[in-house]
C-alpha cells in the first residue's frame, strides 16, 4: 500500500473503510481486461505454480493412528491466506490508495497485489507485465491469470520458497524467490519432512512437483518475505518520496 505523507498519517485500516467513488467500482474495465489477456498469452506464463485445487484431493481427510485430524485443505481453505487475492477490505484499501493518487495506480496494484496475488504477479512480472489487482475482478473461471489472482497465497507459493535472500533487506516486500529455469514437472516443491518414494510418485503425478524436504519452509525468514512490508510513500504528484515501515511484526 502507499501513503501520503502529512500531519496526519492516516493507514490502511482508516481508509479501507471509506467506500470509493461509484465510478469507481471493484471491476475491471474493459481496458484492463484487454491489457492482461495479452500477458496470460504469454510463452510461458501460468507453468511456475498449480493452484491449491490440485493439492486438496490428498491433503483433506487424514488423520494420525490416534484419529486427530490433520489435514491442511479446508483449514487453508478458509484462512486469510487463501483468501488475500478477494478480501473485500483490501481491495477497498487498494481502490482508494488509487482514487487518492491515480497517476501512480499501475505501480500501487503492483505492489499491494505481490502478496495479495502473488502467483498472479510472479507470473506478471515474469512475462514482463505487472500486477493488476482489479484486471481480474470479477473472476472468470477460465482466464488462468483470473484462477491465479483469486487462489490468493496458495500452497505453490510457500512450498516453492527457495533459501536464496531469506532474511535479508532483498527478501522482504514479497522478495521471495522460487526455482524459475527448471522445466515444469521436474522442479521441487519444499515440506518440513522427507517424503517415501510412492507419495513423491502420487504427489509429482497430481501437481506435477518433485516434494522433497526444505528447512526453510519452518522458518520465519520464509514468513518474512510478505509480512515485512516497508511502504512506499508518495506525494500528492504520486512520486515515491520515501518508505515507512507498514508491517514489521517481531518473531
Amino acid at each position: 500500500m502507499f501513503r501520503t505523507p502529512g500531519p496526519v498519517l492516516v493507514l490502511v485500516v482508516a481508509i479501507a473503510a471509506i467506500p470509493a467513488p461509484r465510478a469507481q467500482s471493484q471491476q475491471s474495465t474493459p481496458q484492463e481486461k484487454a491489457a492482461t489477456r495479452n500477458i496470460d498469452a504469454s510463452k510461458g506464463y501460468g507453468t511456475h505454480f498449480q493452484t491449491s485445487d490440485q493439492c486438496f484431493a490428498c491433503h483433506n481427510g487424514i488423520t494420525t493412528p490416534t484419529g486427530e485430524d490433520i489435514s491442511i485443505g479446508i483449514n487453508w481453505r478458509t484462512s486469510m491466506m487463501a483468501n488475500a487475492g478477494r478480501d473485500p477490505y483490501w481491495m477497498a484499501g487498494v481502490r482508494r490508495e488509487t482514487v487518492d493518487h491515480p497517476t501512480a495506480s499501475r505501480l500501487i496494484q503492483d505492489e499491494c497485489s505481490i502478496c495479495h496475488m502473488p502467483m498472479m504477479r510472479y507470473e506478471a512480472r515474469l512475462a514482463g507485465g505487472a500486477g493488476e489487482a482489479f484486471a481480474h475482478l470479477p473472476p472468470d473461471p477460465a482466464r488462468l491469470g483470473d484462477r491465479l489472482a483469486d487462489d490468493g497465497v496458495s500452497c505453490s507459493v510457500c512450498h516453492q520458497i527457495t533459501e536464496q535472500n531469506l532474511g535479508k533487506r532483498e527478501s522482504f516486500v514479497g522478495g521471495f524467490k522460487i526455482d524459475e529455469k527448471t522445466a515444469p514437472g521436474e522442479r521441487r516443491i519444499y515440506g518440513p519432512f522427507e517424503t517415501d518414494k510412492g507419495h513423491t510418485t502420487i504427489m509429482k503425478s497430481s501437481s506435477t512437483f518433485q516434494p522433497v524436504e526444505g528447512k526453510q519452509v519452518r522458518s520465519s525468514e520464509l514468513c518474512a518475505t510478505c509480512h515485512t512490508l516497508l511502504t512506499q510513500a508518495l506525494d500528492e504528484q504520486g512520486r515515491v518520496i520515501g518508505e515507512l515501515p507498514e508491517q514489521v511484526p517481531r518473531w
